[in-house]
């Protein structure tokens, strides 16, 4: 056995140099190479906490999330196995880096619990581990204000408002943490006061975009974005979720298809994601959107799940119906109306689910064509002429399959109401 510990020894020092040499890719920006890497030395030394967390890191910023969120899995798994065996750094860099990815991947309940045990496990010492009890006090800080725990957030924000860091890195942490929690607490004008801070900082673009467009998602969702002040913006350096909020704050954001939605899922990360359904929806008043929304918080764990509903509740548990005001030459919702023929199939199909919410085929076929039961042709003539309907209606309001064929009936879609003028 202690023949074998030299090459041991040997092996993790050559993983380690190689660990360190892939890292000035990260500094270059040149993020697809160091996933190749990466990948490269977990081939060769096998699976390591760091270089799964570094992978997951590279991933993130390269915009390939769906690899982003493989490798913050297999981080998770691992961090769970090994957590005793690392060294008091490699514990706490790991944690730091580890609850971001978490939070990035909308599992929440995930980076609560790994920020709580952090300060628990290994007989924490505050004061011997300052820097780290501070770092993660501030992402516990910007987490809990997001989920609405507003005893903790008091708690935290007086602890977080007397950290001082000459880091700057840290610095835009603690700014951005100080930043959401004053806007959760007082209102918006607080945290704008708290963004000039930043503002005397020497700080890359990225970061300072981050915190920007934070405050931005919040003026977005009060419907106050108009009052908003980029200042010198560089538009270059935007992330496509900085270019998603700035789209969604103008008019055309009302021309938005769920097509072109669906295809943003694999463009940002999957609470980046939630968070631009939620804002969409909220400017658009889809309804697809957000049963989009739910379908995407259902596919996470349950306690996920259960704070996240928790947060965005409004927009879940929200009643909502679909009017339309219709007449023998027009559907309208709103501002937004679609011409229709006086007596085609359009005008007629509206004019019959304005007074019944579903029937049987063979009944609007006769309806419709004055067509009597039994006719093959006649059934395919309505389920094209349906299918076109919707493919307009959807085109024009963002609205998909408004009326469905199924089991013999024709089925106005829930939350739809067709109503006559």
């Amino acid at each position: 056995m202690s023949s074998m510990s030299p090459q041991l020894t040997s092996l993790a020092e050559q993983r380690m140099q190689a660990h360190r040499d892939l890292r000035r890719y990260f500094a270059e920006g040149n993020y697809g190479q160091a996933v190749k890497e990466i990948k490269q030395v977990i081939a060769n030394y096998g699976s390591h906490i760091g270089l799964l967390l570094d992978l997951a890191s590279a991933a993130y910023l390269g915009n390939k999330h769906s690899l982003c969120r493989v490798a913050t899995q297999e981080a998770f798994i691992v961090f769970k196995e090994v957590q005793g065996l690392l060294s008091d750094r490699s514990y706490q860099r790991s944690c730091l880096a580890l609850g971001k990815m978490l939070e990035e991947m909308a599992r929440v309940s995930d980076a609560l619990d790994l920020y709580e045990l952090a300060l628990r496990n290994r007989a924490f010492d505050r004061l011997v581990n300052f820097e780290f009890y501070q770092k993660i006090q501030v992402q516990r800080l910007r987490l809990m204000t997001f989920c609405g725990k507003s005893e903790n957030v008091h708690e935290l924000y007086n602890d977080c408002f007397n950290f001082e860091t000459s880091d700057l890195n840290f610095k835009v942490q603690l700014i951005h943490g100080l930043m959401l929690s004053e806007i959760y607490l007082h209102g918006l004008e607080y945290g704008r006061s708290r963004l000039q801070q930043l503002e005397k900082s020497e700080i890359s673009n990225e970061d300072r975009n981050l915190v920007h467009f934070d405050l931005f998602e919040e003026f977005l969702r009060q419907g106050r974005e108009k009052d908003f002040d980029f200042g010198e913006m560089q538009v270059s350096t935007l992330s496509f979720y900085e270019k998603t909020l700035l789209l969604l704050s103008k008019a055309e954001a009302l021309n938005i298809s769920m097509s072109q939605i669906n295809s943003w899922k694999d463009k940002c990360s999957p609470m980046c994601y939630l968070k631009i359904l939620i804002l969409a929806y909220m400017k658009t008043r889809q309804p697809e959107l957000r049963h989009r929304l739910i379908f995407e918080i259902n596919g996470l764990n349950t306690q996920s799940q259960k704070i996240l509903k928790k947060v965005w509740k409004e927009v879940i548990e929200e009643k909502q119906e679909f009017v339309f005001k219709v007449s023998v030459k027009m559907i309208a919702h709103k501002h937004i109306a679609m011409a229709v023929r006086e007596n085609s199939f359009d005008s007629q199909i509206v004019g019959i689910f304005s007074q019944t919410r579903q029937m049987s085929v063979e009944n609007l076929i006769h309806k419709i064509y004055n067509i009597e039961q039994g006719d093959v042709y006649a059934f395919e003539k309505l389920r094209i002429a349906i299918l076109r309907f919707n493919q307009k209606i959807e085109r024009k309001f963002h609205l998909e399959q408004v009326i469905k064929i199924s089991q013999g009936l024709a089925v106005l879609k829930e939350g739809i109401r067709f109503e006559r003028e």
